[in-house]
């Protein structure tokens, strides 16, 4: 990624509540959101964390608002949240050069009873879940244009846990090449029976999983950016079969923060990483530390929003690049209490040196992302 691209707008939607205020407060205290959930026979204790509260009618007067899947009401409330909080100056004149780009997993098809409900009273047939998904995605990005009146190019993306790190990837060689003025690249997930499920059948090691919403509004800037993402990398083995486990490539995980973290001068500040959903994946994560830091692993904080929210799927990722973006904002590192998985536990919040954060995804097919941010 060049140096060039700039974080100008964060929107959230988390177990904290609607807004990046009440995220930011949240990790900086270190505020766990999970509770135990229902034991399901594996023999795995299981904690999730979830949105409440969302409005019942969109703060701007959306009209089509409270008849959405839930969702769907969370990204458009994170998409308007990002795209307010670039100053005015900074959001681009062309809205035909602006994109939308958005990822989930599978989270929405949990929204599938709704959208059966709403055909039966319309009279339509129900569809195959593959075909709700996109529609419902689909759906989210329209909707997202309609609201802020963005008329540029629509990528939605529905096919895994880094789905959102590839929309992101996509909205910046758009920037690059000179197709768009600005991105907004958003990522959805909702938890319910089927998406729990889901996500265990794939990632048996997860002890703590989440959702919520996630938009990140970014250009490309001429002069020295603030809060830049100074680079990008999507590394890992895609093709790995499924039986390797997500959490056997430590190898994968530290190529993947290496080449992000590239030739950069800058001594890292901290790390948001992938800790704190499950003790295998803490094993992964300090294996891979080692592996890419060596002794200078000891001078990094390192934090996770999943050992306080859990695994949000294709939310994960952003939730940890946003979080080192407001970090950055901010000025300081926020603390974690680990969570249910008390050994990944950061318990102090500590000022930045640098700005200089990186902030790492995964997926349950040994697929690794990292991102570093400057101030």
């Amino acid at each position: 990624m060049s140096g060039s691209i700039e974080v100008v707008g964060i929107g959230v939607v988390s177990p904290y509540g609607c807004g990046r205020d009440s995220f930011w407060n949240g990790l900086r205290n270190g505020a766990s959101q999970l509770v135990p959930h229902a034991a399901d026979g594996s023999g795995v204790r299981l904690h999730t964390a979830r949105v409440r509260d969302l409005p019942t009618e969109d703060p701007d007067g959306y009209r089509d608002f409270s008849i959405l899947p839930r969702p769907t009401q969370m990204g458009i409330l994170a998409a308007k949240e990002a795209w307010l909080d670039a100053d005015a100056a900074l959001r681009p004149p062309d809205v035909t050069r602006v994109g939308i780009y958005a990822g989930t997993s599978y989270g929405l098809l949990d929204e599938l009873s709704h959208y059966e409900t709403d055909l039966a009273r319309r009279a339509f047939r129900a569809a195959r879940p593959s075909v709700y998904q996109e529609l419902t995605l689909g759906a989210l990005t329209g909707h997202i244009s309609i609201a802020l009146d963005i008329r540029g190019p629509i990528l939605p993306l529905g096919h895994g846990w880094l789905s959102a790190f590839q929309a992101l990837d996509l909205a910046v060689a758009g920037l690059q090449d000179g197709t768009l003025d600005a991105a907004l690249v958003v990522a959805v997930e909702a938890l319910g029976t089927n998406m729990i499920a889901r996500m265990r059948e794939e990632a048996p090691a997860l002890e703590n999983i989440g959702e919520g919403a996630i938009a990140l509004l970014i250009e490309r800037r001429e002069h020295p950016p603030r809060r830049r993402c100074a680079a990008y990398c999507w590394l890992g083995d895609a093709v790995q079969q499924r039986a390797g486990g997500a959490t056997s490539h430590p190898e994968a995980l530290a190529g993947a923060m290496s080449a992000a973290r590239g030739a950069d001068p800058a001594p890292l500040d901290g790390i948001f990483g992938l800790g704190g959903v499950g003790s295998a994946i803490d094993r992964l994560e300090s294996s891979a530390l080692a592996l890419a830091f060596g002794d200078d692993l000891v001078n990094l904080h390192v934090t996770s929003t999943g050992a306080l929210i859990g695994h949000t799927a294709s939310c994960g990722a952003l939730f940890n690049l946003a979080a080192a973006a407001l970090a950055s904002r901010h000025g300081e590192l926020p603390a974690t209490n680990g969570g249910a998985t008390p050994a990944y536990a950061t318990r102090v919040c500590r000022a930045t040196q640098t700005g200089c954060m990186l902030a790492s995804g995964w997926s349950s097919h040994g697929q690794y992302a990292a991102m570093l941010i400057h101030a």
